[in-house]
This record gives C-alpha cells, structure tokens and sequence, in this order.
C-alpha cells in the first residue's frame, strides 16, 4: 500500500523479499515476528538510502515525504538563535560529523579528496543549499581530486560565518543530529571573523590572497574564504575573512552597525606609500570606532617598495593607533617572503580578535568612564568609614587612663585591628575590583 501510494507501483514477492534482506542488513531488528517490517525497520531503510555510500537514493526518501504533503519549503526543527549572533560557531560534535561524512565519500588516493560531483551528490537533498557549498571554488581552492577534509571544514565553516541558520539545516538534512548543535561563547571560541577593508584600491584582493594554505594559491581570485591560522596563546583556529573596496566610508552598507556587529575583528588596510590611502585608512577607522566592541588593526602595505616614503607614514599610523588605544600596524611583507611571514600577519590578527579590548579604542574609553565613578566611590566609602569611627569613639564615655607601660614591656603590648586594617582591606578590594575592568 506504501509502495502504490508514494511511487504507484506494487511491489512483487521477490522484491519485498530483497527489501527485507536489505532491512536485516542494516537493522538486524527490522522485521516483526510476522516478518513484516516494523517502524525501526522502516526508518533504518529510508536512512540507508539517505547515507549508504553504494544504495544512496535521497530522492527516494524525499518522493516518499511529498507523498504525504510535504513539499520543498520542509524544514527541520533547529536550535533558536540569531543569525546575526557573531558568538556562535560549529562545535567538535559537528566537526567530527564532517569528518566521517568526508571519510565516507572521499576517494581513496594517496590525500583522501571529496570531488564536486560528490559533494553535489551529496547536497541533493537539500533544496536551499548555502552559496559557499553550492559554489566551494568560488570560496577555497579545489584541486582536480576534490576537497581535503581540511578544506572541506573550512568550507563549512565559512558557510556558518555567514549563512549559520541554512548550513545548521544543511547538516541536519545530511544525517547530523539536531541535538547535537549547541553554540559556544567566546570564552571557548575555536573560529574567528575578520572585515578587511582594503583602501589601496589599485590591488583589490592582495589581503585575502595571503591567506595560509588551503586557501593558497588561488585565494586571490576571491571575496571571501577561510583558513586554519595558529597563534602562540591559542591552537589552530579558523578565520573566516571578507575583503571589500571601491566603497564610500559614510554610504558602504558594510559599515552598518548591524553588518559590523557580526565581525570580532575589521582589518583595515592602506598602501604606506600613499598619504590618501592612509587618510581614508583614518576615516574607515573612525566609522568603525561608533560601534561598540569591534576591535581595528591597520595593515600598511608596499613598506618594501620605498623605505623612504612609507616609514613617516607608518610612523603617523603609529602615533594614531597610540592615541587612540589601538595595537601598533602591521607591515605585510613582500610577496616574495616565506609563507610563514604571512602567518604571523594573520595570527595577530586572530589575536585581535581572541582579546579585542588590546583593540578597541571604543572598549578602552567605556572602562575609563567605569573607572570615574568606581575611584569616587572607593573614597567616599572611606571618608564614611572613618566619620564613623570618629563619631563612635567620641560618644563613648572616657574611661579611666590605663598604667602607664614602661618602654622595656611595651614590644609585649599587642594592638586589635583599627581604622588603618580595615582601611587597607577597602582598598585591596578597590584595587581587585579595578583590576577585573581591564581582563
């Protein structure tokens, strides 16, 4: 009756038979004592054709679902959260997830790969697939074997960064358990997002380009991609980058509060050769500035070309990032340098992003502002506390002068705390609570 209603034809006893071996196969418990399938029967097959490597029929499964009235618009319960919440990020249930779907489909050479044929294969049933899954040569370099499981994350990744909600349903049409998605804080972050607003306009893409490998060599064909960076204090995380130019500081839709909120970091990067690249660096930055919690670092360029020109124009960005508590900027190197001389520009980079009160010149005046306040009430409480003391020592009635001690026996005399002790223990706790502002 299942079979005639969802695909109009009728199964013959040979057929039921191999569908039942079928079911034993992957669900040894599939079948009633009758013989007949059971539910867990049923569910274990349409799984099997939704991930078996050599019965993978999705369509099957989806023919089966319009046949009772759901239709392309089928969504899966998912966890409630903003897609604009830049705290959130795959977790190592989701990684590893990846991992075994990749293993499962990747070919068998000598660096396991996973073809774009496949991963269209396996993209079928969904229906409203992410653009950087739909297109991943646009975002990392695909080789002729396909994606690396390295480069199949970071595409996932860079899916998330800016598509989460569709790629949180992308994985859960893939087999991916719902329950299995919580989101992370910041304190336990593993993946960063970073703005470079590039305002040397006469090489558009020399940032992202240099990005570290997987992404390298053809990153320079690209808008946006991603990449594993490591730092000193942190593992290997991934940085998930944008790069944009050719735009006006007070009308580019990317300096919207509510488009930068969504980056931890903006990278903003100017030709240290050319005095107006390096006033429009300024203005960019002062946009930026009116959002709270975004760090900035500035990202001078062609500082290898002519020594002459760029050091006093490094020197003014120097001067600017200290006045306005911001990390000095960062010279890019030739593009003649190794590889790992590009990686300690984006492992600060990353940094910025882990700590962007080293940053964020916005964040350093909100805590001055907090500190006013805290300082003036540390010394009022003090004044109180002394009054009292004052005033509870001259109410008491005076009593009888003590003896005399003579100044043999006085190092056995022995003082209770006081105003001095309890002072000290008000302002220790001052200092404590001051010091948080700034973790």
């Amino acid at each position: 009756m299942f079979q005639s209603k969802c695909f109009d034809v009728v199964l013959t006893s040979s057929d039921l038979t191999l569908i039942k071996k079928l079911i034993l196969s992957v669900d040894p418990e599939g079948l009633n004592q009758l013989g007949d399938v059971n539910e867990s029967g049923f569910l274990a097959l349409n799984k099997h054709f939704l991930t078996s490597v050599n019965d993978r029929n999705p369509h099957t499964v989806w023919q089966a679902l319009r046949s009772f009235g759901f239709d392309n618009s089928f969504k899966r319960p998912l966890p409630s959260f903003s897609a604009s919440d830049r705290n959130l990020e795959l977790t190592s249930d989701a990684e590893a997830f990846l991992r075994r779907l990749h293993s499962r489909h990747a070919s068998s050479s000598a660096i396991p790969s996973l073809s774009v044929t496949t991963l269209n294969y396996l993209l079928e049933v969904v229906h409203d697939i992410p653009r950087h899954l739909r297109h991943p040569g646009s975002y990392v370099h695909v080789t002729t074997d396909g994606l690396t499981v390295e480069q199949f994350l970071l595409l996932f990744h860079l899916s998330f960064a800016f598509e989460p909600v569709e790629t949180v349903r992308t994985l859960c049409l893939l087999g991916f358990n719902d329950d299995q998605v919580p989101c992370h804080t910041p304190r336990n972050r593993r993946s960063f997002r970073c703005l470079v607003i590039n305002s040397n306009l006469t090489n558009r893409y020399q940032f992202i380009s240099t990005l570290p490998s997987p992404a390298h060599p053809r990153a320079a064909e690209f808008e946006e991609s991603a990449a594993f960076v490591t730092t000193p204090k942190l593992e290997s995380v991934v940085l998930a980058v944008k790069e944009i130019s050719d735009f006006n500081c007070t009308t580019s839709p990317e300096l919207h509060p509510m488009q930068i909120t969504r980056w931890d970091c903006v990278a903003i990067g100017f030709d240290s050769t050319d005095s107006e690249s390096l006033r429009i660096a300024f203005e960019i930055q002062r946009a930026v500035s009116k959002i709270p919690d975004v760090a900035t670092v500035f990202i001078g360029t062609n500082s290898f070309l002519n020594p002459e020109t760029s050091t006093p124009l490094l020197l003014e960005c120097s001067k600017y990032c200290e006045q306005h508590h911001l990390i000095s900027p960062i010279r890019l190197p030739s593009p003649s340098s190794t590889p790992d001389a590009f990686d300690e520009v984006w492992s600060t980079v990353v940094q910025v992003c882990h700590s962007p009160a080293t940053s964020c010149s916005n964040l350093r005046s909100r805590q001055l502002q907090r500190l006013v306040p805290l300082t003036v009430g540390v010394i009022v409480l003090s004044g109180a506390i002394v009054w009292w003391f004052g005033r509870s020592s001259s109410s008491k009635p005076k009593a009888a002068q003590p003896p005399v001690v003579p100044v043999a026996q006085q190092s056995a005399v022995t003082v209770g705390p006081g105003v001095d002790v309890l002072l000290a223990e008000v302002l220790d706790a001052a200092k404590s609570k001051l010091g948080r502002l700034f973790d």
